[in-house]
């Protein structure tokens, strides 16, 4: 099974898509599905948001704010299920902050982590360093900036440490050591809650205003309101920085996590298996469903011995299945295709999928198909596939497919 992951950041912004898109991508090779994440960064074309560079997968994921409906479209109709992601509905946090035992909170904070995410658009960083030494000459500050930081160097005192884009681990392992924090809203805001780190968030980005008053109104998070001393001094108190850590470890257990989300959605992919003996009723059903009757060569009713004297010899015979469900069948009979989706499952898109899948499993060089003229749902999706018309003999149309154009 294959992912394609499509998001957008890089440099100055967008490192919170990548967090998550990371976070997810980790979830499913977890689950041994290959992820690919394709990256759209700003100003960089082409790239996926033009519709360039769209991969035919099993599941798509799609974390964006400029993506158009029409690209949406076009990568959806590539793969079988696609999740889009949206703020405030997952925590998808990374891998490194999965399992992070509970903070033992001091009675006293001794450190304080300091970050304005991935550019700082607001030359907050060296402001609000140089405002923490002068009054807390004493606490250890761990300051991080990203890639894209391009404000006033930060000055620092004695017991300043700045990082540049730190690994997870390493991001990771700063957030564990701080007792406080003041950062950005976003995604960093549900890392800190994961180590139990009370903070002082500061909106930098329209779109952090809804996750800041998320983290404000559930306890977890102060916000600065242009005083962002008084908050880090609220946050003396061991009883305060102890109900916060708290309320973030709920927020973090009350939402859906990166291995929930891939979870759900493997659990409503289409996979393809092979057929076993128990499967030779239901596609007797399926055949002699009147619409695929009708859209059949043989439009005949099949008597049951007929059948089960053909499935007995029947070759390269696979069931679709969707979660629970059988949801369609395809055949590969040397080196020609066919395929039946479930009365109850047509409509949905799963023709184009079925006959992708079984044609990756194919060794031929070249792939047939015979399709009726009316049956307007397998022409389109054959050529959605890359099938492309060879021949037209009354009311049968015929397609072929070289490997090469489904192939890697």
């Amino acid at each position: 099974m294959k992912a394609t992951i499509y998001t957008e950041g890089g440099g100055e912004y967008g490192l919170g898509h990548i967090s998550r898109c990371t976070a997810l991508s980790e979830a499913f090779e977890e689950k041994d599905v290959k992820a690919t994440m394709v990256i759209a960064e700003g100003g960089v074309s082409p790239s996926w948001h033009d519709g360039d560079g769209i991969i035919a997968s099993d599941i798509a994921v799609i974390d964006s704010y400029h993506a158009s409906d029409a690209v949406r479209a076009t990568i959806s109709g590539n793969a079988v299920t696609t999740f889009y992601v949206e703020d405030g509905k997952e925590t998808l946090l990374r891998k490194a902050f999965w399992d992070v035992p509970k903070k033992d909170i001091k009675d006293a904070p001794e450190s304080i982590l300091i970050t304005f995410g991935g550019s700082d658009p607001m030359c907050m960083t060296s402001k609000v360093v140089d405002i923490v030494c002068q009054k807390y000459p004493l606490m250890k500050k761990h300051v991080v900036v990203g890639p894209g930081y391009h404000g006033d160097a930060i000055v620092g005192d004695a017991l300043t440490t700045v990082v540049t884009s730190p690994n997870v681990e390493d991001f990771r392992a700063l957030m564990v050591s701080s007792d406080v924090a003041i950062t950005a809203g976003g995604q960093t805001l549900y890392e800190l809650a994961a180590c139990g780190v009370a903070m002082v968030a500061v909106i930098v980005a329209d779109n952090q205003q809804g996750q800041v008053s998320y983290f404000v109104k559930n306890g977890a998070a102060l916000s600065e309101d242009d005083n962002i001393l008084g908050a880090i001094e609220r946050l003396h108190y061991k009883t305060l920085r102890a109900s916060m850590a708290e309320a973030g470890y709920n927020i973090i257990a009350d939402t859906r996590g990166a291995r929930d989300v891939v979870d759900d959605i493997i659990s409503g992919t289409l996979t393809l298996r092979a057929a076993i003996d128990s499967d030779s009723e239901i596609l007797w059903r399926w055949r002699n469903d009147s619409h695929t009757r009708m859209m059949s060569k043989n439009s005949d009713e099949i008597p049951w011995k007929n059948h089960c004297e053909w499935y007995r010899d029947a070759k390269n015979v696979f069931i679709g299945i969707v979660g629970d469900d059988a949801i369609g069948t395809v055949r590969l009979d040397k080196s020609t295709v066919s395929v039946t989706v479930a009365p109850e499952f047509r409509g949905k898109g799963y023709a184009q999928h079925l006959i992708r899948m079984a044609c990756e499993k194919s060794d031929a060089s070249v792939i047939y198909a015979d399709v009726k003229k009316e049956n307007i749902a397998s022409i389109r999706a054959f050529e959605r596939c890359g099938f492309v018309k060879t021949d037209e003999d009354g009311d049968i149309i015929s397609y072929k497919l070289t490997y090469e154009r489904i192939s890697e």
